[in-house]
């Protein structure tokens, strides 16, 4: 699974080296001597955080691999996004790059597509500075997105959210959104399945397709404009074993990622509801 998990683990090492430099002050207490060869650590009390986990699961029962893969998921899209993206035409222009983007990008006037090269290195390289770059590479991108206008005001509902009417030239629907997503300028990026991104039945478009929302607000009370969008992660080129593979669940889990929390709703089970938002100030 060596491609499997550096798609969604690589740049975690650097934030993981920066908690552990934190910790170090709540593990032990430094005391200074004369210099520094009188330095020393004495035993102290540290709450660390379980990285492993997102948050305490239901029914005190630990975490579930659905909540820990979504907030990674979404995470390490967060994460990609930091860096610079590398302009490619085709493909072969990625193949023929010197430089070690972390992602590429396209865009024309009616698609966007984003493209991942897979890397690998010498195992005595344990910095990962000199990558080999290989010819595996898997891209995802966006189908045709329709656009929804908002019908009167928002209707509060009992829980805190708004209950948001759309409509187009050919269909009318309601969309119910938390309260803060009305932020002046905002993206909130919705993932509208009932189930699991994996298991996804009316909001799926394809076995590694999602159908995404975004609801942008403008604020100052000027009505909020709607988008759906198909999400499409397709297979990895050039692959030559299924360890380089990244499966159709993987797939619809990275097509949702923007707006998954990993935070269900329901207390059982077979009652969670795994419909989640994503705020983007001015996004």
């Amino acid at each position: 699974m060596e491609d499997l998990t550096r798609l969604h683990c690589m740049g975690l090492p650097d934030k993981l080296a920066q908690v552990a430099v934190a910790v170090v002050s709540l593990t032990f207490s430094i005391e200074d001597g004369k210099d520094w060869r009188d330095a020393y650590f004495e035993p102290g009390v540290a709450n660390a955080t379980n990285l492993t986990c997102y948050f305490d699961s239901f029914n005190g029962q630990g975490c579930g691999s659905n909540v820990a893969s979504q907030a990674l998921a979404h995470a390490y899209g967060d994460l990609a996004l930091s860096s610079d993206c590398g302009p490619y035409t085709e493909i072969s222009d990625i193949l023929n790059s010197k430089r070690n983007y972390r992602y590429y990008c396209r865009r024309t006037r009616h698609r966007q597509e984003f493209a991942v090269r897979f890397n690998e290195y010498n195992p005595d390289d344990r910095n990962k500075v000199y990558p080999r770059f290989t010819n595996r590479v898997i891209t995802a991108s966006s189908g045709e997105c329709f656009t929804y206008s908002m019908v009167g005001s928002a209707q509060p509902q009992p829980n805190g959210d708004l209950l948001y009417t759309y409509t187009n030239s050919t269909s009318t629907d309601n969309i119910t959104i938390p309260a803060q997503s009305g932020t002046f300028n905002g993206t909130t990026y919705v993932y509208r399945g009932v189930k699991t991104p994996q298991d996804a039945g009316t909001y799926a478009c394809g076995d590694r397709c999602i159908k995404m929302w975004a609801h942008k607000s403008r604020g100052h009370g000027e009505n909020s404009t709607f988008y759906e969008c198909p999400i499409t992660v397709n297979a990895v080129s050039n692959t030559t074993n299924d360890t380089q593979k990244v499966s159709n669940d993987m797939a619809r889990l990275a097509a949702a990622s923007i707006a998954l929390q990993g935070r269900p709703e329901g207390n059982a089970e077979d009652e969670k509801i795994w419909t989640q938002y994503q705020l983007y100030a001015y996004g």
